[in-house]
């Protein structure tokens, strides 16, 4: 398992996640046609069993229906069966990458790996990994691929938005949950029915507030911020680029919003 890489285990956890999408809309489909065909089944019968008995023609179209609904349930069956299957692969596939992101995470600390363009970083605070860009290269190559310094933290042009940013410290998460505290208790005051004012005239009208449980439950806009002069600690003792230390993958950054930012590949070949 070592041996494949982590852009080889998300690809294959990316097919398997397809392949449970097929699966689960495969299954779907095979349960609207058993109750179809099922409906079919009970109307034909029905007509053969009230009736006379002796019509040859209803009779052969309520054992083809009846042949109809044990096709439509054994293909229900297997859809199950393969999305079951399908849904333990994906399981079993995101198992593997989360596997290798922490193998990744408790070695980043000793890795003296250079860190190149395009490194994959990720934020204790952000929804997801980004990477490290740059808009002009530094004239050092690192496997013909731009090498990074400890200088390179500008946010937006060396250091994207990581999707969204759960830091209590961000001022747009508590305007989100500002936002959601609002929308909630004005859904509260509404009194639209006779149940809704008996169950307010009894239980009281309740608010919701801007609390630390609600603020988790919330996201807010990820803007990388860093004092002046900021650079990535721990970068190289020895090289400079520029009379920058060469960033390594055991480098570390923090956000002014409380974000660690760790380097989780160097952007080498795996």
């Amino acid at each position: 398992m070592d041996s494949i890489s982590l852009s080889e285990l998300e690809n294959t956890a990316n097919q398997a996640y397809q392949d449970y999408w097929a699966a689960q809309e495969a299954y779907q489909a095979a349960v609207a046609h058993k109750d179809a065909v099922q409906d079919v089944y009970y109307e034909k019968m029905n007509k053969y069993i009230y009736g006379d008995g002796s019509d040859v023609q209803e009779q052969a179209m309520a054992n083809a229906a009846a042949q109809g609904l044990e096709n439509a349930l054994a293909d229900a069956a297997r859809c199950e069966e393969e999305l079951a299957a399908a849904t333990e692969a994906a399981q079993k596939a995101q198992e593997a990458v989360e596997t290798r992101k922490n193998l990744l995470r408790l070695t980043a600390r000793t890795d003296t790996s250079f860190a190149v363009y395009c490194a994959r970083i990720e934020c204790t605070c952000g929804m997801r990994s980004s990477y490290i860009l740059l808009m002009l290269t530094h004239g050092v190559y690192t496997w013909q691929l731009p090498q990074l310094t400890t200088g390179d933290v500008k946010p937006g042009m060396n250091i994207p938005s990581f999707g969204g940013c759960r830091s209590l410290e961000n001022p747009t998460l508590k305007a989100a949950a500002e936002d959601a505290a609002q929308k909630a208790n004005r859904a509260i005051a509404k009194e639209n029915t006779v149940v809704d004012k008996i169950v307010k005239f009894f239980c009281g009208g309740g608010t919701v507030e801007v609390t630390d449980s609600l603020m988790e439950e919330c996201m807010g806009e990820c803007t990388p911020s860093f004092p002046e002069g900021t650079q990535w600690k721990r970068g190289h003792e020895k090289v400079f680029v520029n009379g920058e230390p060469v960033l390594m993958r055991r480098c570390t950054l923090r956000c002014d919003y409380g974000g660690q930012i760790t380097i989780l590949l160097s952007g080498q070949p795996e």
